[in-house]
């Protein structure tokens, strides 16, 4: 079992914290930074009395004023702004290193390694990723609905790739199957409403739409608001 500074020294590795602000220290204010939360803004301040409260699959990007230390909390939560008090609540963070999709900095950039839920951007090209660019590899890309499909070819040395419009459109609640040598994922897209303008706001409505890996992203953004540029 760790002991206290094993426990100050994984969560100071894990949460980009100082272990002396683990250690008990104070901090008055916290601005936040991202949020999945309705009741809860991008750009809105907390003091450190006030009682947050949070459901199941909401998350709460923060940063302290004074220190400029983040941390994220993952509902459901409710207590005070505690986010130096993590040595008893690290299960409530959320992870700070993602595995696939350390390496991918667009949001509109579709995982195909990953199956799920997709948002996308009208006003952005949605394109395709891959991890490993090694090599020349065929990838077939179908719609599940319209029953269409298209064999396309990814070089070697490219990690991004063009969604074929002229081949498969682009559908809100459209369904579809990627497959590689080895490996078929399937994803639905959704389009994120023209009326969302504050990246809050367009935050929250990807959480509820199920992207999680863009959610995921926005999270560990050094500046989230710009990844929606």
């Amino acid at each position: 079992m760790l002991n206290r500074a094993q426990k100050l020294a994984l969560a100071a590795l894990c949460c980009h914290l100082s272990p002396a602000a683990y250690a008990g220290g104070s901090i008055d204010i916290y601005n936040i930074l991202m949020s999945t939360a309705a009741n809860y803004q991008t750009g809105q301040k907390l003091k450190a009395a006030t009682v947050v409260e949070l459901k199941k699959g909401e998350k709460l990007r923060l940063k302290a004023q004074s220190s400029q230390e983040k941390c994220t909390l993952n509902g459901p939560y409710k207590g005070t702004v505690q986010c130096p008090d993590f040595v008893g609540n690290l299960n409530r963070l959320v992870p700070q290193t993602r595995n696939q999709v350390e390496t991918q900095t667009d949001l509109w950039a579709l995982d195909v390694h990953n199956s799920g839920n997709f948002c996308y951007d009208k006003d952005h090209n949605l394109t395709l990723w891959r991890m490993d660019a090694a090599q020349t590899e065929v990838l077939v890309l179908r719609d599940r609905d319209e029953r269409t499909e298209v064999k396309l070819q990814w070089n070697k040395g490219s990690h991004y790739l063009s969604w074929p419009r002229e081949y498969v459109s682009i559908r809100d609640n459209g369904r579809y199957q990627f497959k590689r040598e080895g490996n078929t994922n399937y994803t639905t897209l959704r389009m994120l409403p023209s009326y969302l303008t504050r990246p809050g706001a367009k935050s929250v409505w990807m959480a509820q739409q199920g992207c999680t890996n863009q959610v995921d992203m926005l999270f560990t953004a050094e500046r989230p608001s710009s990844l929606f540029d």
